[in-house]
């Protein structure tokens, strides 16, 4: 180890830069235990809306965190069914003490609720108090407080109970516990007292069994959603593939093929969806005119003009020095955006552009590319990417360049787009560490004192389910009718899962650094391309170079603007 701290060593560089932070899709796949919601929408669009194409989701699999999310909903399913059990058990024996048991399940969620509620107001009053270690202190004074309060309440309807258990009916007898078996005697249990087989304490052994139970249930699902967590969180851990529902086979074949980033599918004003936010847009435009009157300039074209800036733009990670910097993971692609508006399935015509090449990848074929550049049609448009996944592809930075030209006229138009990282709820996984008996403790003191939230997370992800299986299957009955009688569906999706999980903002500011770069080295690259170009085939450069000199201005003013604010990005589909 002594001998690694050296600056002489060899991979001293990497020892003292430390890890790196991390999988993103490890990450999401630990969303689906701690975010019910992000669980659900992965499910919805995936699974509910498995007629419409999965969007991109650069950086991750997105097969491997929609099992995750199948797998931590079955989870909680089994956990909910084994709470009902219980109740179902215990209103078979007492109906009163199924009822005390509900009511102080409820009286628990209800303080909760009722102490956040307080924390929030004071905390808002007095702004002072809003740090983490008082929020608090004042949490567990509103508890302390809640629960005096309402003690006598609780005496009340416990009382009100216990006379109304006289008409309890369970399977000693037509009384209850604490009544009659037969109606008969001269006052409540009368019979049972006579022939000296009174049971009425087990009117209070029921609801504590039950409560009990639902906390030892609450305890294990706790502990093993622990366990699993460990494991997603170990970077060295293999992953278990897994096998699929029968149901879903088809859905997580076209997943594990890959969704074709190259062609990619849109429906609503947003067509980048996949990319993250809009950052910025960029623009120049110029008349084409020869520099000579002498000498007549070349034939300039759109497809001639997208190959001479992705060869320039690629020349961005070229070299094999500085083997660290930022813009060596610079890749560029061609993408083309295509209408989701279709009337036959999408598995008839989605990934019809990009065939597979002889190394399995999905690529758009170049002769297409120049004759859809020539067709220049408004509902299939071709963009050249450049992208940057940066930090270990926690953080992707893109730009769409587009050029067009119409008339004598030569437009330039660049869009920037930015997918943050995960959101830091989630990367808390990669401190966890497998379970031992300290965390059994752990886990008990979390089910007694949630006990009301479990039961409310359990009831929702029960009805989520529900709705999640009625909407898909009319969804998919709506589409089979719509296609059979040549009506149109959108097949385009809505939202990607890595921007489902996408945090609010950089981790650190050196990424927003490091983005910002990048950007702006994809925009000098690509003007620059267009202007050698135009000189190369003998047009006049003095338009256009005012117009990026006026561009490179106003983006340096930005640059300056944005370097003494924060860098929160805006909040995209996230939970």
């Amino acid at each position: 180890m002594v001998a690694t701290t050296d600056a002489t060593a060899p991979g001293w560089i990497d020892f003292h830069a430390g890890p790196p932070g991390g999988n993103a899709t490890r990450h999401l796949q630990a969303a689906a235990y701690l975010n019910r919601e992000f669980r659900d929408r992965v499910i919805t669009e995936l699974v509910e809306e498995r007629h419409r194409v999965p969007a991109p989701a650069p950086g991750t699999d997105t097969g491997a965190v929609l099992m995750e999310c199948l797998r931590a909903r079955r989870h909680t399913l089994w956990a909910a069914l084994a709470c009902f059990v219980v109740l179902l058990v215990g209103s078979a024996f007492s109906r009163t003490g199924a009822a005390v048991s509900l009511t102080a399940v409820l009286s628990v969620l209800f303080y909760g609720g009722l102490a956040r509620l307080v924390v929030a107001l004071a905390v808002r009053v007095f702004p002072a108090l809003d740090t983490p270690a008082r929020r608090a202190t004042l949490r567990r004074a509103a508890l302390a407080v809640l629960v005096l309060g309402f003690s006598a309440m609780w005496a009340a309807i416990v009382a009100a109970l216990a006379t109304a258990s006289s008409s309890d009916s369970g399977p000693f007898g037509g009384g209850g516990f604490l009544g009659s078996s037969n109606g008969y005697g001269p006052y409540p249990g009368y019979d049972r007292y006579a022939s000296g087989s009174d049971t009425s304490g087990l009117s209070w052994q029921v609801p504590l069994a039950m409560l009990a139970l639902w906390i030892l249930i609450g305890t294990l699902a706790r502990f093993l959603r622990h366990q699993r967590l460990a494991v997603i969180g170990d970077q060295k851990s293999a992953e278990p593939g897994g096998q699929p529902p029968a149901s879903l086979r088809q859905v997580f074949q076209r997943l594990r093929s890959g969704a074709p980033e190259a062609e990619t599918v849109y429906g609503d004003f947003e067509p980048f969806v996949g990319s993250g936010v809009a950052r910025e847009e960029w623009a120049v435009s110029a008349e084409l005119r020869p520099a000579s009157v002498e000498t007549p300039p070349g034939t300039l074209a759109v497809p001639q003009a997208h190959e001479f800036v992705t060869a320039w733009l690629r020349g961005l990670a070229s070299g094999t020095a500085y083997q660290g910097d930022a813009l060596h993971s610079v890749t560029v692609q061609d993408r083309v955006f295509r209408s989701g508006l279709r009337v036959e399935p999408h598995e008839h015509w989605f990934g019809g552009l990009s065939p597979e090449d002889q190394d399995g990848r999905r690529v758009l074929q170049a002769d297409w590319v120049r004759e859809m550049d020539e067709t220049a049609h408004p509902r299939l448009r071709h963009y050249v990417e450049a992208r940057a996944e940066l930090w270990h592809g926690q953080v992707v930075a893109s730009t769409f360049v587009r050029v067009t030209l119409q008339g004598h006229q030569l437009y330039v138009e660049g869009l920037e787009y930015l997918l943050p990282p995960v959101d830091e709820r989630y990367r808390t996984v990669d401190m966890l560490l497998p379970p031992d008996g300290f965390d059994l403790l752990r886990a008990f003191w979390a089910a007694t004192t949630n006990l009301g939230r479990d039961f409310a997370d359990y009831t929702l992800q029960v009805g989520s389910t529900v709705r999640s299986l009625v909407r898909g299957w009319l969804r998919r009955r709506w589409r089979e009718r719509m296609l059979s009688h040549g009506r149109k569906v959108q097949h385009a999706p809505r939202v990607s899962v890595r921007e489902l999980g996408a945090d609010d903002r950089y981790e650190v500011l050196f990424q927003h650094l490091d983005a910002q770069r990048v950007w702006a080295a994809v925009r000098e690259r690509t003007l620059a391309a267009v202007v050698a170009l135009l000189k190369q085939e003998g047009y006049d450069t003095t338009e256009i170079e005012a117009s990026v000199r006026h561009l490179r201005e106003s983006s340096g003013l930005g640059a300056e603007r944005a370097r003494h604010a924060t860098v929160p990005v805006a909040r995209l589909g996230t939970s």
